[in-house]
């Protein structure tokens, strides 16, 4: 595992507070799987089934059962059957290999999906469902899809972004908007989107820099909207304001606000706008 960039919070998990400008190793192991990169704190599945997590602390979203920043990576409890794991702002969620949900940190805004608005230490059980295939982790909510092909968020909504045709913030998952037929889902900061059986794309929540691609702008999108032109795209990254697909034809097309070049274009753009280079990409 190698990370790099801004690390005053511990995030890089190399030991130092300091930013790093080149990839930086983590530590000594050789069997990392998956990692999920929040906004202060980073979270990774290893092949053996543990989770670790290092960084900020400060809401508990670390999920060793303290508040305590890590340099270095933690385990999070001494579960070996964690399948995938998703960090936000102040909180992170993690599938298990029996198909349940388990989210820790921030909850002020329900975004832990357990029925109360309190931060949590350590993992807690998001309802009974045990058919939970794929977090996504916002700003403060958090989506996830099950292998019934439903899609469901909770926690902050004041955008729409629960996508369930409210701005009303749940502290416990709602089902999105237009039944079972999802096949992924993602989470920006404070939007979401997902792709429909017959490879649709639809995005619902905050569009205001026009992360939606769809060549208009709305702040507010209670109710998933279709991405002209996406077919066969699988969305691969959402942002503060912009979001990434890629195509069947392995192109990458961004969308929304470049203020920093997030979008690998010459300017920002309402409509999805190949990312330069020339590469082929996969998800």
């Amino acid at each position: 595992m190698w990370c790099w960039g801004g690390g005053w919070s511990g995030q890089i998990g190399d030991g130092g507070w300091v930013e790093r400008d080149s990839p930086t190793k983590v530590g000594t192991a050789t069997n990392w799987d998956q990692v999920a990169a929040g906004q202060q704190s980073t979270c990774a599945v290893r092949t053996d089934g543990t989770l670790w997590c290092w960084g900020s602390n400060f809401a508990g979203q670390l999920g060793d059962g303290t508040t305590t920043s890590r340099g270095t990576p933690v385990q999070v409890g001494t579960g070996t059957n964690w399948s995938k794991v998703a960090a936000g702002f102040a909180h992170a969620c993690a599938t298990r290999t029996d198909g349940t949900m388990w989210c820790w940190g921030a909850g002020w805004s329900g975004q832990i999906g357990d029925g109360s608005w309190s931060n949590r230490t350590s993992p807690v059980k998001v309802g009974t469902a045990t058919n939970w295939t794929t977090p996504a982790a916002g700003e403060g909510s958090t989506c996830g899809r099950r292998s019934d092909q439903t899609a469901w968020c909770w926690g902050w909504n004041d955008y729409g972004q629960l996508g369930d045709t409210t701005t009303t913030t749940r502290n416990v998952p709602v089902q999105v908007n237009g039944g079972a037929v999802w096949e992924s889902v993602a989470m920006g900061a404070r939007h979401g989107c997902g792709r429909r059986t017959g490879g649709a794309v639809y995005c619902w929540g905050n569009n205001s820099a026009g992360q939606f691609g769809t060549g208009t702008l709305g702040a507010i999108n209670s109710t998933p909207v279709s991405v002209a032109g996406s077919s066969n795209a699988i969305p691969t990254k959402l942002g503060d304001f912009h979001t990434c697909v890629v195509s069947t034809t392995s192109t990458l097309r961004c969308s929304g606000r470049n203020e920093w070049g997030e979008l690998g274009y010459v300017e920002s753009t309402l409509n999805p706008a190949t990312v330069l280079g020339g590469l082929t990409w996969a998800k």
